[in-house]
């Protein structure tokens, strides 16, 4: 006979759960990380005279950085706990990050960063 996989699930504390729900946030912040790299990348380049930028990679990559972000809200997203996915916290990182990869896009096309 094999023990139930799920058996280890019934000697968690509150203090467990807790730490697991802090984790699973930390990796929703990662993405809001990611999605505030694309505007300050921006910031700086215009602070810097430095637009539009001199190779196309490095426009590409700080373009990038929206979809990414979105990518990795949504995975990490699908892998909160189930308490987690309606805690404010979850909720203001998602907004967060949309604005922060919408800046992004905005800012993308009003510096027209990618070289002629």
């Amino acid at each position: 006979m094999r023990p139930d996989p799920r058996e280890f699930e019934k000697f968690k504390d509150e203090a467990v759960r807790a730490r697991e729900l802090d984790e699973a946030l930390a990796r929703l912040r990662t993405a809001l990380f990611v999605a505030a790299l694309g505007p300050a990348a921006i910031g700086a380049a215009w602070a810097v005279e430095a637009l539009p930028f001199a190779r196309r990679e490095i426009a590409w990559a700080v373009w990038a950085t929206a979809p990414l972000a979105g990518l990795l809200f949504a995975i990490n997203y699908l892998r909160l706990p189930a308490g987690g996915k309606a805690s404010r916290a979850a909720l203001s990182v998602l907004v967060l990050t949309a604005a922060a990869a919408a800046a992004t896009l905005v800012l993308a096309r009003r510096f027209s960063i990618f070289p002629a």
